[in-house]
């Protein structure tokens, strides 16, 4: 069984077409297509019709409505018999009086004999801000619609802190009212008042898109952004100020818990409606819009949130159904291996992937789930890939690894795909240090794998690939190696700084690790005691091998909870002769050394291709050891009968094999087993990508090691 992560876009369900002729047939048949629009569009379009100036932003200059424009957009708003009409004619008659009579007291004695007491107390508050009981809602909630009327911002965070039930007693004020409040909130400098956490509340009674929800969306975005300027080296792009705003907004992002998660968990409920029904594609909001793309825009920013270790409590949120981010967590969960519910892309294992390609069938639920993703819209219009990663990219991600895992993609064509943009050079791509671990093993997957056809001289794969990073030198190469293990360090180091890293991701990112080390032809190492994980230094290799050990004792741990960790052999292959990334780049010079005895080689895995360079390899291996080296050859058939593959291995170490050159990409229960068959015998193994090139220099290296051992013996 195959799994497809991805379906085919062009293709229509059958299943749909039937669902399609029945709408036809109902309501509204012969009179055009009924169109299913958002419950809450027509109440926003009947208050818009009574003011475009209600909404407004701080600092934007625009004149406020009148009084009566204010109190009919509210009663066009809560839509029911209730006063607020006879409200706006009182508020008219303010509106001719306004600096010339005072007769607001006279206003308050018709309001308490003409509409309910929670109304009358409502206009008081609005009429008379100042003179109203604090502990009284409907009072501060008018209080609060006058400041915001008057665009007085300072007194609208003064009434929320004085009692933040407003909200949540008068809803739809704060449907007109709290975007100001929290954008302050989320932008205000640290030695602003801050506002109280309880405003937040509003949000599990919000009956309607609030105004302004959208550019609250993007202000959280902004912030999102502020917090990787430094990292990704962008902040000199922007003007000091606007770089200090964006950082600042991510450091109140951040600290604002209950309003950014009760905001977002709100929003993807309104996303789910959106999704399942046909927005208009601009919603008038009194004065600001809201667009067809909120709702993809807030499934793509709930998934990266969740991401973030900063705000991974965000993974405990209930998820709307129908939400673009429900689905994503759905698929996640769907092609999760028996045993774990994955919720973020870096919970994945190298195995993992392995697996979920070879058994999860693209029907049933994740046919639908599949399908709900790729027309999740993403972020067009907010912005491109170069800043934003969209639901199907992080899926196309995921699916592109697992083909290079089981060699139905080359490691050249993925790394050339993803080389504009691999995850830690976008500002809102995937977060954390095991997707960080995933990039590096790409990156030196396709490294090695580019090397190897520059090598072989087959340049014609390499297009996009300019001819300096073709040519580029070996010490050019693991300068860029360095930097990525880097960029992998400050992420795990990020990670450590907020606590343990979740078990999932932990999980995740000791797999790459591991499979890195593997790659490196390293290893993982019990880490020397002056081992700073966060520091790469210039021996990558060295340093991937005892992060791999790190992570296998949660060095960051009290002592006395560490694990006894693995006892892991102190063997370090000594550098072939075309020195690689392997080894790291020291200033020791190795001696190398010829065999004087007879080596057997056991190359294990491989399919027709590396038939194909058997015969150029042994050629290789004759003209430089003569009749000293052999290699035995085990090339498997991607079968599930993979064991007896495994049986012919265990048979060449049985009869005294030398050493093993192990290629990456071979299924993975096969690696486990040779992994393990190779401990047991004490032989030692090179990890091999499988071109000539790559084939010829670990054999190469396998020789070297076997006559160091041999030389120590």
């Amino acid at each position: 069984m195959v799994l497809l992560f991805g379906g085919n876009e062009s293709s229509t369900k059958r299943g749909d077409m039937p669902n399609q002729r029945a709408r036809g047939r109902g309501r509204g048949a012969g009179k055009g297509r009924v169109v299913d629009r958002p419950s809450w569009e027509l109440i926003w379009k009947r208050a818009s019709r009574e003011s475009s100036s209600i909404w407004w932003e701080e600092g934007d200059g625009s004149d406020p409505p009148k009084h009566e424009e204010v109190f009919k957009v509210l009663d066009q708003l809560a839509s029911a018999n209730d006063g607020l009409g006879t409200l706006a004619a009182l508020a008219a008659v303010l509106d001719v009086t306004d600096e010339v009579c005072e007769v607001s007291s006279e206003l308050r004695a018709v309001a308490e004999r003409a509409v309910d007491p929670s109304e009358a107390r409502l206009f008081k508050g609005y009429v008379n801000p100042e003179a109203v009981p604090q502990a009284d809602a409907s009072a501060m909630a008018g209080r609060m619609l006058r400041a915001h009327r008057d665009r007085d911002l300072d007194a609208m965070v003064e009434a929320a802190n004085l009692n933040p039930r407003l909200f949540v007693e008068r809803q739809f004020v704060g449907v007109l009212t709290i975007a100001p409040v929290l954008a302050y909130e989320i932008s205000r400098d640290t030695d602003d008042p801050p506002v109280s956490e309880s405003v937040s509340e509003f949000f599990d009674h919000c009956p309607i898109p609030m105004a302004g929800a959208e550019d609250l969306l993007d202000r959280i975005v902004g912030g999102m952004v502020g917090r990787r300027l430094e990292e990704l080296g962008h902040e000199e792009s922007l003007s000091v100020e606007d770089a200090e705003m964006l950082v600042g907004m991510g450091e109140m992002v951040l600290e604002n818990r209950p309003v950014v998660d009760r905001f977002l968990q709100w929003a993807l409920g309104v996303a789910a409606e959106v999704r399942r029904t046909k927005p208009s594609k601009s919603l008038d909001q009194c004065g600001t819009t809201l667009t067809s793309h909120f709702g993809p825009k807030v499934g793509e920013l709930a998934v990266r949130v969740s991401e973030d270790p900063a705000t991974r409590r965000f993974r405990r949120v209930d998820v709307p159904t129908g939400s673009s981010y429900g689905y994503w967590r759905r698929w996640l969960e769907l092609i999760s291996p028996t045993g774990f519910t994955h919720r973020t892309l870096g919970s994945f294992t190298p195995d993992d992937l392995v697996t979920a390609k070879e058994t999860v069938e693209l029907r049933g639920e994740v046919r639908k789930v599949v399908d709900a993703l790729d027309s999740s819209g993403g972020p067009a219009a907010w912005f491109d890939e170069t800043l934003f990663w969209s639901l199907a990219r992080r899926k196309e991600w995921l699916n592109d690894l697992a083909g290079i895992l089981v060699q139905e993609s080359t490691a050249s064509e993925v790394f050339l795909k993803y080389a504009a943009g691999f995850p830690t050079d976008v500002a809102l791509g995937p977060a954390g240090p095991s997707v960080a671990a995933q990039e590096l093993f790409l990156w030196l997957a396709g490294d090695l794998a580019i090397r190897d056809l520059v090598a072989d001289g087959d340049i014609d794969e390499l297009e996009g690939l300019s001819l300096e990073d073709r040519n580029l030198s070996l010490e050019d190469r693991e300068a860029a190696l360095i930097e990525k293990g880097k960029v992998l360090a400050a992420r795990v180091k990020e990670a450590v700084s907020l606590g343990d890293p979740a078990a999932d991701e932990l999980r995740g990112l000791e797999g790459w690790v591991g499979e890195i080390a593997e790659m490196a032809a390293t290893g993982i190492r019990r880490p020397a005691s002056d081992f700073e994980p966060f520091t790469v230094g210039d021996d990558f290799g060295r340093w991937i091998a005892q992060l791999g050990g790190w992570l296998k004792a949660r060095s960051w741990r009290e002592p006395k909870e560490r694990p006894e960790i693995e006892e892991i052999p102190e063997i370090e292959p000594p550098p072939p002769s075309d020195t690689g990334l392997a080894t790291g780049s020291g200033d020791e010079v190795v001696e190398e050394l010829d065999p004087d005895a007879p080596i057997v080689i056991v190359y294990v895995g491989g399919d027709e291709q590396q038939v194909r360079i058997q015969k150029s390899v042994n050629d290789h291996v004759q003209g430089r050891y003569g009749g000293l080296v052999k290699v035995e050859w085990v090339h498997i058939d991607w079968g599930a009968n993979w064991p007896k593959d495994a049986d012919r291995v265990d048979a060449f170490l049985n009869s005294g094999a030398d050493a093993v050159v192990l290629l990456q990409w071979l299924r993975t229960n096969m690696g486990k087993r040779v992994r393990k068959s190779c401990g047991e015998h004490d032989v030692p193994r090179v990890s091999c990508t499988g071109g000539r090139t790559s084939s010829m220099r670990a054999i190469d290296e396998a020789v070297q090691v076997v006559c160091r051992l041999r030389l120590d013996a």
